[in-house]
């Protein structure tokens, strides 16, 4: 299989051939876990790390439910949900409508759990619980991930340089 990415992604090309076999051309190609999309530029796509925290969720929120408690679920969706959503956001530069459903993901998961009224509720909810916005999480994953190769002396450099892209 192939996958076009670039400013001619829509033209039809070539046959590429391996082995004498043509390679066929796709749109979305997934490669350790991240669905990478063709497009101008280079794209992931996560409509299915979406389907997999709310499967996710649900599956714990029902068996959670006898817990009688809302923290262990909030617990639960922290280390089990989250970083389903999370995978790989250290590496790839993640555009705003991607962050923003992340965002309502988790308020929807507060809103089901705690049932608050509004969304002035939600943001109090989700603070009170270090559920902050979902920037935070993936600077401090980035920090993590860059002090584990680099070390001190450059993260916060670094770190600056990324959050730009």
């Amino acid at each position: 299989m192939a996958l076009i990415i670039g400013w001619r992604w829509k033209v039809q090309c070539a046959p590429l051939f391996l082995c004498q076999v043509p390679l066929v051309y796709v749109t979305t190609c997934r490669y350790l876990g991240v669905q990478i999309v063709s497009g101008k530029s280079f794209g992931c796509s996560f409509d299915n790390a979406r389907h997999k925290f709310y499967r996710i969720f649900n599956c714990l929120y029902a068996k959670s439910k006898s817990a009688s408690s809302d923290l262990v679920t909030i617990h639960l969706v922290q280390s089990y949900c989250l970083p389903i959503w999370l995978y790989c956001s250290e590496v790839i530069p993640l555009k705003r409508a991607v962050l923003n459903s992340l965002n309502r993901c988790i308020d929807s998961v507060i809103h089901k759990v705690f049932s608050p009224r509004d969304h002035v509720n939600i943001k109090f909810i989700r603070q009170q619980l270090g559920l902050g916005d979902v920037d935070g999480f993936i600077i401090s994953r980035t920090n993590k991930l860059l002090n584990s190769i680099i070390g001190d002396a450059q993260l916060s450099w670094l770190t600056s340089k990324f959050m730009q892209l």
